[in-house]
């Protein structure tokens, strides 16, 4: 919401969330309220009290079919005013139209239809407020439970034909309390008062923010996969302010959080085998380790899924057998981008980036691509002796090479080649692990070979389709 950003730039004393705003105004005028329903032009927010506090609140979703712009748009199509004879037409209704709680396509197509067969402007109004009634008590407050002292706030509290439909349907008093279309303005302003009232003075800017100099700058946060663009933005010589993520990373300053450790980046330099003073930039790009010996040719291994997590093991494994080892970036916005273009049906984000590491590698010139087909992994728990992976993570090899038109002919259909690994790489303390059925197929427009593992022989010594 930016409320961070806002907050910031014109010196606010406090900063909190609409919910909390609501809520502490609804609390200081009446201490007894247990429920509030919150209706305004876009948005729509259910917060249920308990002494004064939330436990519990929900917020409509990306559907507007029960906000306030939807009640004036219909108000406009019928060519009556929203603010008062909306609410006394639907007062005066004796059959109100029945619309449904659907979204706002069909709610508008069965008012449409309703007008056609003659239904007058009284009972659609009164079919309307239902319907925005309907659709918050079934899409925004659910199975939760709803008190016995309920106000009803926002704009749309202005109408009264809605505050009767609650009414009807709910069979409990409403209260509009007053001012109800600015109770979250009231609410911010109680907290910032006693905020205030405990500091002993205002952090305010003034009223000339207007004539603020500042500087904006963006760049892309590599913390997740999110890749969200950053916007930077600095007011003269103060701390910089930053907004554009989709978490709070930027915008919430906990001085004890730069005490603690990032675990996940110790992971991953674990993962890769990274210097500790590495930077991050370096860890996110494409990695190539030297093999041990005489180099026989490059692999290529991507960072996705399974092969992530088990990387030192392959890492290990084929540069003990001769090759280089590449393996591709990090996902950014090139690798999704490829990936969406290449992509053939709607799966998981997980999968679908797999095309964009794959076409990375392709473009390295490797000699080997490592994709296997994991049917299934050791189990963990003795009360589980089935671990099978998703099926479209066995099937990556057979959907890339059908999409990327990996063709060419099958080599080496005789006699499964076996490859037993070094006594140095070993999955656990007690024995090596052993390939068997290794088979490749060459790509000749590119002299580049595909790699399929399957019937990988565990650790235990048990047979199976493992890897």
């Amino acid at each position: 919401s930016g409320r961070y950003l806002t907050g910031d730039f014109v010196g606010a004393d406090v900063i909190r969330n609409e919910i909390t705003a609501q809520a502490t105004a609804a609390a200081h005028i009446d201490p007894n309220v247990d429920t509030i329903f919150e209706i305004g032009g876009q948005d729509s927010k259910f917060i249920s009290l308990d002494g004064g506090v939330v436990v519990d609140f929900e917020m409509n979703k990306v559907c507007a079919a029960g906000t306030g712009s939807f009640i004036e748009e219909q108000a406009e199509k019928l060519g009556i005013r929203i603010e008062e004879e909306f609410g006394r037409l639907s007062l005066d209704a004796d059959n109100p139209g029945r619309f449904g709680d659907r979204c706002t396509v069909f709610m508008e197509s069965d008012l449409v239809a309703h007008q056609q067969q003659g239904l007058g402007k009284r009972n659609l109004v009164a079919g309307l407020a239902y319907s925005i009634v309907h659709n918050y008590l079934n899409k925004v407050v659910g199975d939760r439970r709803i008190g016995n002292k309920i106000f009803f706030q926002g704009g749309v509290a202005w109408n009264r034909g809605v505050v009767a439909a609650f009414e009807k349907v709910t069979g409990k008093p409403i209260t509009v309390p007053p001012q109800h279309d600015v109770t979250g303005a009231i609410g911010v302003a109680l907290l910032a008062m006693r905020e205030c009232r405990g500091r002993g003075g205002a952090c305010f800017h003034g009223f000339d923010l207007a004539h603020r100099l500042y500087e904006s700058t963006s760049f892309n946060c590599s913390g997740c996969d999110n890749l969200c663009e950053i916007r930077k933005v600095t007011f003269g010589g103060e701390r910089p302010l930053f907004y554009g993520a989709r978490c709070e990373k930027y915008e919430i300053r906990d001085e004890k959080a730069a005490d603690i450790p990032d675990y996940f980046a110790e992971r991953e330099r674990v993962l890769l085998d990274a210097a500790a003073d590495e930077p991050q930039g370096e860890l996110d790009g494409k990695r190539s380790y030297a093999p041990h010996g005489p180099r026989r040719g490059r692999v290529g291994i991507p960072r996705i899924l399974h092969l992530h997590e088990f990387f030192p093991y392959w890492r290990e494994f084929f540069r003990s057998i001769g090759y280089e080892v590449v393996l591709s970036e990090t996902t950014n916005a090139h690798i999704i981008h490829q990936s969406s273009e290449k992509v053939a049906t709607e799966t998981c984000f997980p999968i679908k980036i797999v095309h964009g590491h794959v076409l990375s590698l392709l473009a390295e010139k490797v000699d080997y691509l490592f994709l296997p087909s994991i049917i299934n992994m050791s189990g963990r728990d003795a009360r589980m002796p089935q671990s099978f992976s998703c099926p479209l993570v066995q099937a990556i090899p057979y959907i890339l090479r059908a999409i990327l038109d990996l063709d060419g002919r099958w080599l080496s259909w005789g006699a499964p080649t076996t490859i037993t690994t070094p006594a140095s790489i070993s999955i656990s303390p007690e024995s090596s692990g052993t390939w068997e059925s290794f088979r490749y197929r060459r790509i000749t427009s590119t002299s580049m070979r595909w790699i399929s593992m399957t019937s990988f022989r565990t650790c235990t010594g048990a047979t199976g389709s493992g890897y």
